[in-house]
């Protein structure tokens, strides 16, 4: 019997094999409610986003939620914007921005533009997920959403939450490119205190707490069996 191809993408089959962006959430409230105390994360920044699929998930699970993505991929920010932000409800473009980038210089990343159907029709969708499609979207904007062409010129809210997950860290090897990596994500942390979540395959039962003079929020470090430094 012969097998037919698979229609789905090669950015499908990433998010369905190795994602779970649920689980991912749930940690992140977890740690942010130990470490931070009982305020609720609204603003989210996904370094290395790829299609974005947990800020995408996080949108869904607050209507209160924001997020950034940020990645070199600019296909992959694309297909994010016609495959999963589509599909969080009527108001998801307005609660996302997505920049084509280098994490360690943010400041010059630019944005992904987003066209959304007309106003009035958008405002009429319902709010049970009802997806759009991408190839009918206009050039109109709705609630304000962003038109600049950088991150550096965006008003963004400071950053409650920051993560790098699935290793991407790898991608950083020398000292100096991860200094100033955690100099960057320091500079969007919300000064409230906040958190800095990523991933690494080296650190094992390792906790380090650090302290930040000044303003700065406090980063907390913790290293696992699951590889899980936050």
């Amino acid at each position: 019997m012969e097998m037919e191809p698979l229609s789905l993408s090669k950015f499908d089959l990433y998010q369905k094999s190795v994602q779970s962006p649920k689980g991912d959430i749930s940690y992140l409230q977890k740690f942010f409610l130990m470490y931070v105390g009982e305020r609720r994360p609204l603003h989210l920044q996904e370094d290395f986003c790829g299609t974005a699929l947990l800020s995408s998930e996080w949108l869904r699970s607050d209507t209160r939620r924001t997020a950034i993505g940020l990645d070199l991929d600019l296909e992959a920010l694309k297909w994010c914007l016609e495959n999963n932000i589509s599909k969080v409800g009527y108001d998801g473009y307005s609660r996302i921005s997505l920049f084509h980038g280098n994490v360690l210089h943010p400041g010059r990343a630019n944005l992904v533009k987003h066209m959304v159907q007309d106003p009035l029709r958008v405002s009429g969708l319902n709010k049970q997920n009802e997806h759009v499609d991408a190839g009918q979207l206009t050039t109109r904007a709705v609630h304000g959403i962003l038109t600049c062409s950088t991150m550096e010129d965006a008003t963004l809210p400071p950053r409650d939450i920051i993560c790098a997950f699935n290793y991407s860290c790898c991608c950083l090897q020398k000292r100096p490119d991860l200094v100033n990596y955690f100099k960057q994500a320091l500079a969007a942390l919300s000064k409230k205190v906040a958190y800095l979540s990523w991933t690494c395959m080296e650190v094992h039962h390792q906790s380090v707490s650090c302290s930040f003079r000044g303003n700065s929020p406090t980063l907390h470090m913790y290293g696992s069996k699951q590889n899980l430094i936050s």
